[in-house]
C-alpha cells in the first residue's frame, strides 16, 4: 500500500535505480553532501539518505551526553572536521524526543551553529513537538529562531489518530519552487471558488491523499486550545 500513485511511481524509480547501482544507497550519487544528526535518531534519516540519492555513508552521526542529548561542541567538530575534508554541510537534524529516551536536543545551541556556517536546519520533532501545545512545556524545547523546517506528528502524543503528520517550513515559497510539476490538467490554477495558495497538492511529492488534516482539526475544535493543553 502507497500513500497515491505518485509515490508507488517514485518506488518504481526508486527500485530502478538501486538494481542498476546499488552501491548509490550507501555512497550516494555525488558523495559530496553530509547529513549531521544526532547518534541515536530515527531512522528515517537512514532512509531519507537513501531515498534523496546522497547515500547512507554521508550520515554523521554526533555524540550524545549521558542523557543521549546531541552535544553542541561535538557537532561544531564534525562540521569543521567534514568541511576540512572538502564536503559540503547539507543539513543539521535535531531531534525532540528520540524514540527510546525521549531526549531532547538542545535546538537553541544547535541553532547557532546552523546559523554560524550556514547549514539547513531541521527539527525532527514527530514526538516532542507536542510540548509545544503547553505553555508550560513549551520552554523546554528551546528558542526555534535558527529553526529552518520541522516535523511534528498530532498522531503521537495528542490523541489523534493516525496517521496525522505536519511538516513545517519558515521558507514561504520554498515548497513549491522545489516540487512544483505544473501540471495544468491536474491543478486548475482559473479555480475562483478558493485561494488557490491553499492547495498543497503541487507543493508536495503526494498527488493522491486522505483529508488528513480534518482529524487535527477536529481534535482541536472540539478540546480548544485550553483543553489540548
Amino acid at each position: 500500500m502507497c500513500p497515491g500513485g505518485s509515490f508507488a511511481n517514485f518506488m518504481g524509480l526508486h527500485l530502478s535505480r538501486h538494481k542498476l547501482h546499488a552501491e548509490f544507497n550507501k555512497t550516494g550519487m555525488q558523495g559530496n553532501l553530509k547529513i549531521f544528526t544526532s547518534e541515536v535518531c530515527h531512522y528515517s534519516m537512514f532512509k531519507g539518505a537513501i531515498l534523496c540519492g546522497i547515500g547512507s555513508n554521508n550520515l554523521i552521526y554526533v555524540k550524545t551526553d549521558e542523557n543521549r542529548r546531541m552535544i553542541p561542541e561535538e557537532l561544531e567538530r564534525c562540521i569543521i572536521e567534514e568541511k576540512q575534508k572538502g564536503y559540503e554541510a547539507l543539513i543539521v537534524n535535531t531531534t525532540t524526543g528520540t524514540t527510546v529516551e525521549g531526549a531532547i536536543d538542545p535546538v537553541t545551541e544547535i541553532g547557532h551553529i546552523c546559523k554560524k556556517y550556514g547549514i539547513w536546519h531541521h527539527v525532527d520533532g514527530a514526538y516532542g513537538g507536542s510540548l509545544m501545545l503547553s505553555n508550560k512545556l513549551r520552554p523546554k524545547l528551546g528558542n526555534f529562531d535558527n529553526v529552518d523546517s520541522m516535523s511534528f506528528d498530532p498522531h503521537k502524543a495528542p490523541s489523534i489518530p493516525v496517521f496525522a503528520t505536519l511538516f513545517m517550513t519558515k521558507h514561504v515559497g520554498l515548497m513549491a519552487k522545489c516540487n512544483s510539476a505544473k501540471a495544468d490538467y491536474l491543478f486548475h490554477k482559473e479555480r475562483e471558488s478558493y485561494d488557490n495558495s491553499l492547495d498543497v497538492g503541487d507543493k508536495t511529492l503526494q498527488c493522491t491523499r486522505a483529508l488528513d488534516i480534518l482529524k487535527c482539526w477536529t481534535y482541536f475544535k472540539g478540546c480548544g486550545w485550553n483543553g489540548v493543553e
